[in-house]
């Protein structure tokens, strides 16, 4: 009963940990990664080497049991071209979107007009990732990070 009522709050007694998330970027599994790279102006390649070589930090969850906010230090204002003409779609659990908040890791069935870049090709609820901790993403292709 207590780590479920930990969960509730989004407290944690244990120190931060640190996960590693293989993740399949572009393709099904990322439709709009081209757009990301668009609004950003990088190329893919470099798009998926900046989210797999930097630590991205829990900063909160959105409600109980809701997806993880990972803080990704964009410098740039990008995001008010990404929602232009967009429309709600549904995204299963895994899928990695990139946000004006940062990436997003949907925990459950949901719906996003975020940019869905990937998704991470194994389950990670069986992850107890909680505000403070690390996650790495790495690609399923190894020449991309």
């Amino acid at each position: 009963m207590a780590a479920s009522s930990q969960a509730e709050c989004g407290t944690w007694d244990a120190p931060p940990a640190t996960y590693v998330l293989p993740v399949n970027f572009g393709g099904a599994d990322g439709p709009d990664l081209a757009t990301a790279c668009l609004l950003l102006n990088m190329p893919p390649g470099t798009l998926i080497r900046r989210l797999c070589r930097t630590k991205h930090t829990v900063r909160l969850f959105a409600a109980p049991a809701a997806s993880a906010l990972i803080e990704v230090p964009w410098g740039r204002d990008w995001h008010q071209m990404a929602y232009a003409g967009r429309q709600i779609k549904a995204v299963p659990q895994g899928s990695l979107t990139l946000s004006v908040l940062g990436v997003t890791l949907t925990s459950c069935d949901g719906y996003t007009d975020d940019l869905v870049v990937g998704r991470v090709r194994e389950c990670f609820a069986d992850c107890l990732i909680g505000r403070g901790d690390s996650v790495w993403f790495r690609s399923s292709q190894p020449n991309e990070c």
